[in-house]
Order: structure tokens, then C-alpha cells, then sequence
């Protein structure tokens, strides 16, 4: 059942991406970058790592990220 699980997220993590790839209409190419690089943490950690965050704020988030 996990994997299932992890599939599933695969999923929705590949169609986010491949959303924000097409859309040229409310970004920039430089500015798609900046924001999958931003992305990554969240991609890759999953949830668990979303809602580790949760009560942060943005400043706490950001040094945390230095």
C-alpha cells in the first residue's frame, strides 16, 4: 500500500511540473526555474516534510534553508 501511495505522489508531483512547463502565459521561463527550485524541498519530502513547516514563518522557513 505504501508504494501505491508513493506512486500516487509521483503523479501529482509530474503533473504540477508539467503544468507550470506549459503555462507561458503567467510565467517566465527564468521565473519557472526559481520556482522549482523552490519546489524541491516540498517535491521531494513529500507531506511529511509540508507539514513539518507548518509553523514556521516565511523568515523562520528561509533561514532555516541557509
Amino acid at each position: 500500500m505504501l508504494t501505491s501511495i508513493y506512486k500516487l505522489h509521483a503523479m501529482n508531483v509530474n503533473t504540477g511540473i508539467w503544468a507550470i512547463l506549459r503555462n507561458n502565459e503567467m510565467l517566465t521561463w527564468p521565473e519557472k526555474v526559481k520556482f522549482a527550485i523552490g519546489l524541491l524541498p516540498a517535491m521531494l519530502g513529500g507531506q511529511p516534510y509540508v507539514e513539518a513547516q507548518d509553523g514556521l514563518s516565511v523568515q523562520e522557513w528561509m533561514k532555516k534553508q541557509v
